[in-house]
């Protein structure tokens, strides 16, 4: 893949992350709205995503999820492999852990 064809799937990428974590982060009712703007930030920024890689890589891999398979395919992918990591860290910090149903994907 070209630079710039990974550059355009990580641009589809990052809205799918921020759709998928904003409507997540919405149904935490045990966080207010600074919090949910906190985490909204820690989860999607790119110091956290090199966790999983680099960033834009990450996000073009959400990119392609959705591009080639479904919204659901890439909203599992985060759901499994970055919420986890997220969840592990705010249990770390002793941050209060989101109030959401285990599964988005299940309710596509």
């Amino acid at each position: 893949m070209n630079e710039f064809h990974k550059r355009e799937l990580a641009w589809i990428g990052d809205a799918v992350l921020a759709l998928y974590v904003r409507t997540w982060l919405i149904e935490a009712k045990n966080l207010d709205m600074q919090q949910r703007a906190d985490y909204f930030m820690r989860v999607t920024n790119n110091q956290f995503l090199t966790a999983f890689g680099e960033p834009t890589a990450v996000e073009a891999k959400i990119g392609k999820l959705f591009q080639e398979q479904n919204l659901s395919a890439a909203y599992q992918f985060i759901e499994n492999s970055i919420i986890p990591v997220f969840i592990q860290q705010l249990k770390n910090k002793r941050l209060p852990l989101p109030d959401v149903p285990k599964s988005r994907t299940a309710q596509e």
